[in-house]
């Protein structure tokens, strides 16, 4: 029985440490096993042996039942992470940065201790940028908000998105202008008709003409 007690002393404490639920598994389901094993060997004349062969089983289905529990919060978690990069990937920078300092005054009022009303009327009057994320909803709760403000801000139609348009200097360049006079044509004047003259001339006493 000395052994018996050993090994069941160690179950509980191997199921006191375990942060998963394979380990905290193993550890119930082995001293639940030990027990059983305990009350079957117990009837054969063989408590200790019974009482160890049902740890040893419980530990097994234990383990496998808790391995599979930890896959489950695994999905879940990988699920929560895709929605919240989907949600991340829908916003604005704008709005994300909104979100955020609202948030952070919801906290700031809550802590001060300001009415869930007062809250919930700065929230309507600001305008939520947009619909609160998974891991926005536990952040809440874990700061101390209440659960109403936390599902009024829920049930809340984000604001539409606002646009920042910023003024585009446009340069307008003139098109050059090319001045072609074209081809430029010199009119000589025309010369005055030729003029001929008549005359004479004395060769040897004899009138010439010309």
């Amino acid at each position: 029985m000395r052994r018996l007690g050993q090994a069941l002393l160690i179950v509980v404490l191997a199921g006191s440490g375990c942060a998963t639920h394979t380990g905290t598994g193993a550890a119930v389901g082995g001293l639940l096993g030990s027990m059983a094993g305990l009350a079957v060997g117990s009837a054969t004349g063989h408590p200790e042996g019974g009482a160890l062969v049902g740890a040893a089983l419980g530990s097994v289905t234990g383990a496998a039942v808790g391995s599979s529990m930890d896959e489950q919060e695994r999905r879940t978690e990988a699920r929560i992470a895709a929605a919240e990069a989907r949600w991340q990937s829908q916003l604005t920078a704008q709005q994300i940065t909104a979100q955020q300092n609202l948030l952070r005054d919801v906290v700031e009022m809550t802590r001060s201790g300001v009415a869930d009303e007062t809250i919930l009327a700065h929230v309507r009057a600001v305008g939520l940028p947009a619909r609160l994320s998974s891991e926005q909803i536990i952040y809440l709760k874990n700061q101390g908000v209440s659960d109403r403000v936390i599902q009024e801000m829920v049930r809340m139609t984000p604001r539409p998105a606002t646009t920042v348009v910023t003024p585009t200097t446009v340069i307008y360049e003139r098109p050059a202008v090319i001045y072609d006079p074209g081809p430029i044509y010199v009119v000589e004047p025309v010369p005055p008709p030729a003029r001929f003259s008549f005359g004479y001339y004395y060769i040897g006493g004899r009138r010439c003409w010309h």
